[in-house]
């Protein structure tokens, strides 16, 4: 082979990875400012369109959706639909066990009050938000008896071993460094 062809076999793979950082990375995040900004704007229709653009990659983008559905800001109300997709985000983004754990304690419409599952995912938030969660998780456990907690409990431990992605949620630095740069992103307008 020449060293003409390899250059020019080295300039069409150039291309082709730039092809695919823009479509797998850069447009989706600059998708994703634009949603962004649409939700600091409550511009909820926008946002949610928006926000489905990118969900397939943004497990950040997922949970705002679920929230919007379950909500019905920017879209038709669906408890059910919303409740499904925060749960798809929760192995990814810490706010949505919070979120599962609260639609459990209190219950909505398809989706009855479950005080067990409720203190299970409160047990796994208390990572996220120690105070609260750990309030709400003892509130409900004098709700519980105590082959009821040994059971949320053990879900809550059986969870987290089968999310190996939840340890560096757990440390917190994956989260952290989204959380910075999708607002760094946001806000570089």
């Amino acid at each position: 082979m020449s060293w003409k062809d390899i250059l020019t076999q080295a300039v069409k793979d150039v291309i082709e990875i730039n092809r695919k950082v823009w479509e797998e990375e850069i447009k989706p995040s600059l998708q994703f400012q634009s949603a962004m900004k649409a939700m600091i704007e409550q511009d909820y229709v926008s946002a949610f369109n928006l926000h489905i653009q990118v969900v397939k990659n943004n497990p950040i983008a997922m949970y705002h959706v679920g929230c919007m559905l379950f909500t019905g800001r920017g879209v038709a109300k669906d408890y059910m639909l919303g409740f499904e997709t925060i749960k798809a985000a929760s192995a990814c983004i810490p706010q949505a066990l919070i979120s599962i754990a609260q639609i459990y304690s209190i219950g909505y419409p398809g989706i009855p009050p479950n005080k067990k599952s409720a203190l299970k995912w409160f047990t796994i938030s208390t990572v996220v938000d120690q105070e609260f969660s750990a309030l709400r998780r003892d509130k409900i456990e004098h709700e519980l008896t105590d082959d009821e907690i040994l059971d949320a409990q053990k879900e809550a431990k059986e969870w987290i071993e089968t999310h190996p992605e939840w340890n560096t949620w757990i440390e917190g630095k994956a989260y952290e460094a989204i959380m910075q740069q999708q607002i760094k992103q946001s806000f570089a307008d």
